[in-house]
């Protein structure tokens, strides 16, 4: 009897599970690897001791003979910053040349170069070959740091193999060199001067200006700029803006003739008089009992004098004859008081001040002020001028005065005085400024206000726009300067 052979079993499939955990394995240690270097990088305080301590670990994770670190400055040169275990290096040294060429070879060209690993068309090596002349089995590897499309410097491991760096070791030095792009560009921004943080904002600025892109931003930017030079090239006639009003060349002062009080009063300031209109009138009883008074005393007198005249008796003449001469001048002096009770008009003209129909029966004293007038004809204006804008005015400079209630005509005027002290106004200190009318046109009236511009020269339009400001900034700096 044969003896059974078993049926041998099919091949089953590999043992994947075994892979996935070496993969898993492997991936925690480029992590932990990665993890390790940002920290090493981050640990110190500034930018140049970071990459020296990133060097040195480098060098001792992937046993290195050499890691070197080169960033581009702002114009746009490479340097070399760290060499792993070299606190300091002559930057004059042919070491440190082929260095930066072949960082500079691998940056020119945007990609990384594995000396002397497989080669491909359109790379040049030729720097990293020299780099690695004279050492057997010489192996570089130079990667470029970049960030946002922007170069910021590049990666340099050298050793002497015999066995090369393999396809996952290249890929974690890719790996390592897009974390450490961002943060190495961080800390140079972080680290950098107020001066180099303007520089780069204008450059900045005009990148974006030169660059293809933005077309609405640089169409904006060109406008903006033609219409600073023009504002700046174009003369124009600088004027000084103030408020005014209308004042009357002269002014007629009505004051009381006598002593009482005011009976009636005709007129209300705006209105218009003609010389000799009574404008009030003052009560007169008080002056009409004492006119009485002088009349018996005048009739007593003449009766004295008729007595003393009978009798002969000269010396009573005489003196009734005395008392009487000061009667009759009391008695004139009275009927003059009575004639002056009604105050008129001194000249034509329009009520500016004085509103006593409020005051009927109140008391005034002689030469009290109750009233003024001003003529009809013969205007003014006084501007009050800002105190910053004083130093541009002077005597004789013309310019144009508009009235609040007629905006669309303007008045010519002419820079007569300029009042030297100077007056709060609006919680403003202003000067003021008489000027004489040119021509009067229509109907015009004390009192009222407007603005008015004087031509004081002639000025770019940017400076006109600005001067006040620079002004201002330039008291301010003088101020804080201590």
């Amino acid at each position: 009897m044969a003896a059974d052979n078993p049926t041998p079993k099919p091949p089953g499939p590999p043992d994947r599970q075994g892979d996935s955990v070496q993969e898993h394995q492997h991936l925690i240690k480029r992590q932990a690897a990665v993890l390790q270097l940002i920290a090493e990088f981050f640990d110190p305080d500034d930018l140049h001791t970071s990459l020296r301590a990133l060097a040195g670990e480098l060098q001792n994770r992937f046993r290195c003979e050499r890691v070197a670190i080169g960033l581009y400055n702002d114009g746009d040169e490479l340097s070399v910053e760290a060499i792993s275990q070299q606190a300091d290096f002559d930057a004059r040294s042919v070491e440190l040349r082929l260095l930066t060429d072949a960082m500079v070879e691998a940056c020119d060209q945007d990609t990384i170069i594995h000396y002397p690993g497989k080669r491909r068309r359109l790379r040049i090596v030729d720097a990293h070959r020299t780099l690695a002349a004279g050492g057997e089995h010489a192996e570089i590897c130079t990667l470029p740091l970049c960030h946002q499309g922007r170069r910021i410097g590049a990666l340099l491991l050298q050793r002497t193999s015999r066995q090369p760096w393999s396809p996952l070791t290249l890929k974690l030095f890719r790996e390592i060199t897009a974390l450490l792009a961002p943060m190495i560009m961080l800390r140079q921004q972080s680290e950098r001067s107020v001066t180099a943080l303007v520089g780069a904002g204008l450059r900045g600025a005009v990148e974006m200006v030169l660059r293809p892109r933005h077309l609405l931003a640089k169409s904006i930017t060109v406008l903006l700029l033609g219409l600073l030079l023009t504002a700046h090239y174009v003369p124009v006639t600088h004027r000084i803006t103030a408020e005014g009003e209308l004042v009357p060349t002269e002014r007629r002062v009505v004051t009381a003739p006598i002593m009482g009080y005011v009976e009636a009063v005709n007129i209300r300031p705006g209105e218009r008089v003609t010389a000799g209109d009574v404008l009030l009138q003052l009560d007169t009883r008080d002056l009409t009992l004492e006119r009485t008074k002088w009349e018996n005393e005048i009739r007593s007198t003449e009766t004295e004098f008729r007595s003393a005249m009978a009798s002969y008796d000269r010396k009573a003449m005489a003196m009734a004859q005395a008392r009487q001469r000061q009667a009759r001048a009391q008695l004139d002096l009275v009927n003059q008081q009575i004639s002056r009770a009604s105050v008129t008009a001194p000249a034509d003209g329009i009520v500016v001040a004085g509103d006593l129909t409020q005051a009927l029966g109140a008391p005034v004293e002689r030469g009290e002020e109750l009233l003024e007038i001003a003529p009809g004809e013969g205007y003014e204006i006084h501007l009050y001028v800002d105190e910053k804008d004083i130093p541009y005015i002077a005597v004789g400079q013309s310019g144009t005065f508009t009235l609040a209630a007629r905006p669309s005509d303007g008045l010519p005027f002419r820079v007569e005085a300029i009042r030297p002290m100077a007056q709060a106004r609006e919680g403003r200190n202003v000067f003021q400024i008489e000027t004489a009318l040119s021509e009067e046109t229509g109907e015009l009236r004390p009192g009222q206000t407007g603005a008015g511009k004087v031509a004081v020269g002639e000025a770019s339009l940017l400076w006109v726009w600005t001067h006040q400001f620079w002004d201002w900034l330039r008291l301010k700096a003088w101020v804080l300067a201590g």
